[in-house]
């Protein structure tokens, strides 16, 4: 569902792309990607999504932001909401694109 993900691979695809629309329950979202990578499929440490405190949020994006294949320009904030989309990446690793929430409307 999510193949054209792996576009995500070359840094020059992020440059001209780092902001996705998504749409769902009737509402579009425009978000930010800040991380980038491939993880086995066994590891699901990247789709994290309960948190107790701050804190507990804003290490999970600092590990998330240090896993990244390649350097992105943005950092979101334990205030962000966070989004993880993955597809398949071989036999036994999935493309991980993360992204932080930034606005959404209605229409």
């Amino acid at each position: 569902m999510f193949a054209d993900l792996k576009r995500y691979m070359k840094p020059e695809f992020y440059k001209s792309h780092s902001i996705i629309q998504l749409h769902y329950k009737d509402k579009w979202y425009k978000a930010v990607i800040y991380s980038i990578q491939i993880r086995n499929e066994t590891d699901l440490t990247c789709y994290e999504s309960e948190f107790l405190l701050p804190s507990e949020k804003t290490e999970f994006i600092h590990k998330m932001k240090s896993s990244s294949m390649y350097e992105t320009s943005y950092l979101p904030t334990s205030n962000d909401g966070l989004i993880t989309l993955s597809t398949c990446y071989g036999s036994m690793e999935r493309m991980i694109v993360q992204a932080a929430l930034i606005c959404y409307t209605n229409d």
